[in-house]
């Protein structure tokens, strides 16, 4: 599912908890690496996708959403970049460029 606004973003977060994991991965669809990485993401996700929620972000057509995730959870904003919250919508992991790997993804479960 793609996230535009930051009023979705608070839905999501006032629920105070969730049933699964989520994973926010954010993208730019002009960058040539951040397509790469989303390919290489895509393709692990859908072996493994009952277990999480996906939220997807293109940090350029939703560069306020971007912004505010940034601040919210105290971490530097970067593109592409994974963002893992546990039940609990606290970051279990947060990693970037080609540092989201298989090894990063499959550590994480």
């Amino acid at each position: 599912m793609e996230l535009t606004t930051v009023n979705e973003f608070e839905e999501i977060v006032s629920a105070d908890s969730s049933e699964k994991e989520i994973i926010i991965f954010k993208y730019s669809p002009i960058c040539p690496i951040s397509k790469r990485i989303e390919r290489e993401f895509d393709r692990w996700f859908e072996s493994k996708n009952s277990d999480l929620t996906l939220y997807k972000i293109n940090v350029i057509s939703s560069r306020t959403l971007s912004t505010h995730l940034a601040d919210y959870f105290n971490i530097t904003h970067e593109s592409p970049q994974l963002i893992w919250l546990d039940e609990e919508l606290k970051v279990k992991a947060n990693n970037s460029h080609y540092q989201i790997d298989e090894e990063f993804l499959n550590g994480n479960l």
